[in-house]
């Protein structure tokens, strides 16, 4: 599964419970709009209305499983749409940019920030000879530097 799927999927979840949730709504059904078909994108904003009415029920019973299983399943749609459309991955950042995260609670931009790799830290492993560096989008592998982009 690609990281923006990854992310995105994380996000969602946390910015359809806030306020700014009817935007989050329409960027996201704006994304299903332009790589499917108008049915499709009025499917996915009832859906997503639903997903809102879920995570609110399952915050307010401390259900972190259902939250967890909410994220999973629009992790596997947003999939399935970056499969059936590839250079979606340039819209969904862009939603994710600009419409999720300003609409996450503190918190839950942080965890953005560190799924995105945006943290500042640095992350080392060893297996077996070979040895593994990444910072942020830097990633040295055996002494030879690599930059893996933006999520």
């Amino acid at each position: 599964m690609d990281d923006i799927v990854i992310v995105f999927g994380t996000a969602l979840v946390g910015a359809i419970a806030t306020d700014g949730w009817v935007s989050v709504r329409d960027a996201v059904t704006g994304l299903w709009h332009r790589a499917l078909d108008t049915r499709a994108a009025e499917n996915v904003g009832s859906d997503l209305e639903s997903l809102r009415t879920e995570i609110l029920e399952a915050r307010a019973a401390r259900d972190q499983d259902t939250e967890d299983a909410l994220t999973g399943e629009w992790r596997s749609r947003l999939h399935r749409l970056l499969r059936a459309d590839p250079d979606m991955a340039a819209a969904l950042r862009e939603v994710l940019d600009q419409v999720l995260t300003p609409a996450l609670r503190p918190a839950d931009q942080a965890l953005v920030q560190e799924l995105r790799g945006d943290n500042g830290q640095q992350i080392h492993i060893v297996a077996g000879k070979d040895a593994y560096t990444a910072l942020g989008n830097q990633v040295n592998i055996g002494g030879s530097q690599t930059n893996i982009g933006p999520v």
